[in-house]
């Protein structure tokens, strides 16, 4: 029997996973943990910059970026060593070492800012002992990677600013390459030499501003900072600040309340402060929390902005005599600025790191159970310190499965409270108790619902669904064709833990069914295979 191509490559990786299905990866420098790396997600790699790692005698500074890999349609980081990748940093360019900086890619290139020299030294493997080499302040200088040439450059300190921030909060406009960093203290200086300014570094230019933002923001340190495209005056997006935490001038810390969520209009450039309640009820919001990460993510129809956030400290939270540490996953969606809790089933995280993959995913990165301690024992629950959460499926995995059927919104979201459906059609979109401040609602223009939105057919808790059009009828029937072909391809790709028998006896169905789909009667009445699958995903363009 000749078996086609595909089939034989689906043999061949089937095969594969048989025999590496009990393999486990061991990282070749032994990570025990990583924390307080800056990352930034750039075509499917994740790169990351600084923080320190316990794979030597004691806790060393990073000296290396990582990158890791999402660009194969399946990745296992609990067994693939391969999709992580280490390239050392020439010692020319070893006052980059850092944290609690910040980094953000544009247009092939990844930009390193900010942040202060770790308070650890380096690790010499070589001689297996702490590196001698001094590192120096940052004194406000840039580093940029180019992605291409993989080389490093470094740019001068800045002509707004001589020095650098240490705990800054920032976010990236992936529509128009300018980066966003606020506040944050003096780097190497004690904790009450704090700032109360904004930089905004045109990555397209090169070109940097320094403004003031108001006096509240004054020593804000860790909080999130996340950019809404085409919303606000004339389109030109929002920023989204909350969470971190201010220490004042006696180095007492005070964790921000999340009911108070700042929005920066880019465009006009003014600062409007709105509260924020719990979305089913009002009171139920996630305490005050510092040294957490999120993601963005609107839905279909850009009629809600859900960030994700997960992890953080609370300080004011004591649990076994230390500050809580949390594994939470809270969504805040705009614009009705509303909090819902959708999971606790994450492995407590702080001085992580988080980026967003596939409009689909959110990727951790790194982080500590404990506030004083580090934690060895990441074991099945975060191998190679590499989570993803499915922001769909609301449920953490170590295993990537690229998605192309994007972002839908999830269940919990809209059934609790924002109303429509999976594409959005949010019914709630402004505060259920009004705006504080009357000219947000110009930033926020309602959108309308759509009269031939798609209806989502699940029936999960979670809105998981394909979500065809309810509109054509024979959309349906091909996708439900489409849907059992694949289910038995998938099977036997994921039966590759059992007996090589049941394989080719599938193999052997499915170049039966081949076979008798190749009929002229079959090739009159069906389309294409690329016909069914646009009429199945037609719903998801825009």
């Amino acid at each position: 029997m000749h078996f086609p191509r595909r089939m034989s490559l689906v043999v061949v990786w089937t095969l594969w996973q048989v025999l590496t299905e009990s393999v486990e990866a061991i990282y070749p420098d032994k990570w025990c943990f990583g924390d307080r790396q800056e990352g930034a997600m750039y075509n499917n790699k994740m790169y990351l910059v600084g923080g320190r790692f316990d794979d030597a005698p004691s806790i060393r500074a990073n000296s290396d970026l990582i990158i890791l890999d999402f660009t194969r349609s399946v990745g296992d980081f609990q067994k693939d060593t391969s999709l992580i990748t280490r390239i050392p940093i020439n010692n020319g360019l070893s006052p980059y070492v850092r944290e609690s900086g910040a980094v953000y890619a544009f247009n092939s290139r990844l930009f390193v800012s900010q942040g202060e020299s770790p308070q650890i030294p380096l690790w010499d493997f070589t001689q297996n002992q702490p590196s001698e080499f001094a590192l120096e302040s940052l004194g406000g200088r840039t580093w940029a990677w180019d992605m291409r040439s993989q080389d490093w450059s470094v740019q001068p300190p800045l002509p707004v600013k001589q020095t650098s921030g240490a705990g800054v909060s920032y976010a990236l406009s992936k529509k128009t390459g300018k980066a966003y960093i606020i506040a944050g203290r003096h780097e190497d200086a004690p904790w009450w030499e704090k700032y109360n300014e904004m930089l905004i570094h045109d990555t397209t230019t090169d070109e940097w501003r320094n403004i003031t933002v108001p006096a509240y923001f004054t020593g804000l340190q860790f909080a999130e900072v996340q950019v809404i495209e085409d919303v606000g005056t004339n389109g030109g997006g929002v920023l989204i600040v909350f969470g971190g935490s201010i220490v004042n001038t006696r180095a007492e810390k005070s964790d921000n309340s999340l009911s108070s969520i700042h929005i920066y209009d880019i465009s006009s450039g003014t600062w409007h402060l709105q509260p924020a309640q719990g979305l089913t009820d009002a009171t139920a919001v996630p305490s005050p929390r510092t040294r957490h990460c999120s993601v963005l993510i609107s839905s279909p129809d850009k009629s809600s902005h859900n960030i994700y956030l997960y992890g953080g400290l609370s300080s004011s939270i004591v649990v076994d005599k230390e500050e809580k540490v949390n594994n939470e996953v809270w969504v805040l969606s705009i614009p009705s600025f509303t909090w819902k809790l959708v999971s606790t089933e994450g492995v407590n995280r702080l001085d992580h790191t988080c980026q967003l993959l596939d409009d689909r995913y959110l990727v951790s990165f790194g982080g500590k159970r404990y506030q004083e301690r580090g934690d060895c024992s990441f074991g099945p629950e975060a191998p190679l310190n590499v989570q993803l959460f499915d922001l769909v499926d609301l449920k953490w995995t170590t295993r990537y499965e690229k998605k192309t059927d994007g972002y839908r919104v999830p269940k919990i979201l809209y059934k609790d409270g924002l109303g429509g459906d999976e594409n959005g059609n949010a019914k709630l979109q402004k505060p259920p108790r009004g705006y504080q401040d009357p000219d947000l609602a110009l930033l926020f223009p309602e959108v309308k619902a759509s009269k031939t939105a798609p209806q989502s057919s699940s029936s999960s808790e979670t809105g998981i669904g394909e979500g065809k059009s309810g509109n054509d009828e024979n959309a349906v029937s091909k996708s439900s064709k489409s849907s059992n072909k694949a289910a038995i391809i998938g099977g036997s790709v994921a039966g590759g833990v059992v007996a090589l028998a049941l394989l080719a006896l599938l193999v052997f169905l499915l170049l039966r069914r081949r076979q008798s789909r190749n009929s002229e009667k079959e090739l009159n009445s069906t389309p294409p295979a690329k016909y069914v699958g646009q009429s199945e995903y037609a719903h998801e363009v825009g």
